[in-house]
């Protein structure tokens, strides 16, 4: 990577290392190859003329807009937006109206005195992976079934399940002179019970009666002057 000035800012090393397995890659390949054919979100990047995969990107509110494509061996990427601060583009600019264009403009120009380059397929799945995918379907199998016997007991508990009165307890209001009649044995009369009598309170202004005041015996007097009994 060179400056303006033809200065050297840095260099490629020829070392290279495994990162992922070439399975995995070149699926994710077949992948991102599907965005950019008939039925995909960006169809109109194949026009470039070589083999192109890629991804379109929208962020929600539109301030956001990009396309990031690839050959086998050169990556462009277009994006679109306001630098430092968000603001939507418009409710209709996505990454393959807005970014795909440039980047179809750009890849025509600079793939023109290029070698057309093929993606080469994916490999068959290594025996390893096999193994794991065979591991993660038995696993999935015997979740689905447990979810089956989940859902049967929850049922079954739902039918079996007692109604429950949701409604009120309310106590029976008994009268304040009600008496049970009394228990007889059978070949006995009933006995007659009565009712006791309401009493009613005096009306207002009625005196109330009260227990007759005693009175004394009356002292037998002496003649005047006499204060003491008689001889």
């Amino acid at each position: 990577m060179l400056d303006r000035d033809g200065v050297t800012l840095e260099e490629w090393e020829k070392t290279t290392f495994k990162v992922v397995s070439e399975y995995v890659a070149l699926t994710m390949v077949q992948l991102m190859r599907g965005v950019t054919a008939p039925g995909g979100t960006a169809p109109a990047a194949s026009s470039v003329g070589v083999q192109v995969a890629g991804k379109t990107g929208t962020v929600n509110d539109h301030t956001d807009v990009w396309f990031m494509g690839y050959t086998p061996t050169y990556v462009t990427g277009v994006w679109m937006g306001y630098p430092g601060r968000k603001k939507p583009l418009g409710n209709d600019m996505t990454g393959a109206h807005g970014a795909l264009p440039m980047f179809i403009d750009f890849m025509r120009d600079f793939m023109k005195d290029k070698p057309k380059e093929d993606f080469p397929k994916a490999p068959t799945m290594p025996e390893d992976m096999k193994e794991m995918y065979k591991q993660r379907q038995r696993e999935l199998q015997l979740e689905r079934a447990q979810m089956t016997v989940d859902e049967d007991e929850q049922k079954t508990d739902e039918t079996t399940k007692p109604d429950v009165n949701t409604a009120p307890i309310t106590t029976p209001r008994l009268e304040d002179n009600s008496v049970p009649p009394p228990r007889t044995e059978p070949g006995e009369s009933k006995p007659n019970v009565e009712t006791p009598k309401e009493t009613k309170p005096a009306p207002a202004g009625t005196p109330t009666q009260s227990r007759p005041r005693e009175v004394e015996p009356a002292k037998k007097k002496g003649k005047k002057g006499d204060d003491g009994p008689p001889g």
